[in-house]
């Protein structure tokens, strides 16, 4: 913590990992404005030496998950590389764990039923993840996040709908009439351009479709809050 270096960490796309990498360093250029005196950094884990590449001449950075669950990447491939890479580097919880993340979706909701023409009570809200059968952390932290949505905000249903298991989005964007779907994912990546569109299509979903979560212009300062915040603690 004492040379101020980070280094935000995304999954990417293994089929087409440069953009995402290029993604990551304009999100990185991002927050580095809202910290001087820091050198921020960002990369994936599916771009082959990209972690490596940030790293370079840093000492001890931290590392800042863009992850939406403490998952199987967060909880097992990420520390795997990390420890091969960067032994000692602090990581913080991820970007889906961040308590200041359901204020944030809660705004970018009522921004978008606002921009809309929408009234919050004739609305409802799709958050579309990715979900597993196999590992329960997405279902279970957009299952929490919906809740904590639900408490800030007016609307007037709040649903959530997978990938890759039950719900599937193409079941819960049914028969919701007036609507804005929300993916939680960090990367506009072929979940984001794909899956999910594909996905309301067959529900018929004529609502609003916002951009995804990580993508959005308030995150940087939300992870410029995180590293601060830890900087204190490691004082402390």
């Amino acid at each position: 913590m004492q040379d101020r270096n980070a280094i935000i960490v995304a999954l990417g796309q293994p089929s087409d990992p440069l953009p995402h990498d290029a993604t990551m360093r304009e999100m990185a250029e991002k927050v580095q404005t809202l910290l001087p005196g820091w050198t921020i950094r960002g990369a994936t884990l599916e771009s082959p030496g990209s972690i490596a590449a940030a790293a370079d001449g840093m000492n001890c950075p931290v590392v800042y998950p863009l992850f939406l669950a403490n998952g199987f990447f967060m909880a097992q491939v990420l520390p795997k590389r990390l420890a091969r890479l960067l032994p000692g580097a602090a990581v913080l919880p991820p970007f889906g764990a961040d308590a200041a993340l359901p204020d944030l979706v809660s705004d970018i909701l009522v921004e978008a039923a606002r921009a809309a023409g929408y009234i919050a009570g004739d609305t409802s809200v799709v958050l579309a993840a990715h979900g597993s059968e196999m590992f329960p952390a997405s279902r279970l932290s957009t299952q929490q996040l919906a809740g904590e949505v639900a408490s800030r905000t007016d609307f007037q249903k709040i649903v959530f709908g997978f990938i890759e298991e039950h719900p599937f989005i193409e079941e819960a964007a049914l028969n919701l009439g007036q609507a804005i779907c929300l993916p939680i994912f960090a990367l506009r990546a072929s979940h984001v351009a794909v899956d999910v569109p594909e996905a309301l299509q067959k529900a018929g979903f004529n609502g609003v479709q916002l951009p995804p979560l990580g993508m959005h212009e308030k995150v940087p300062a939300l992870i410029a809050s995180a590293l601060r915040a830890a900087e204190q603690t490691a004082a402390a």
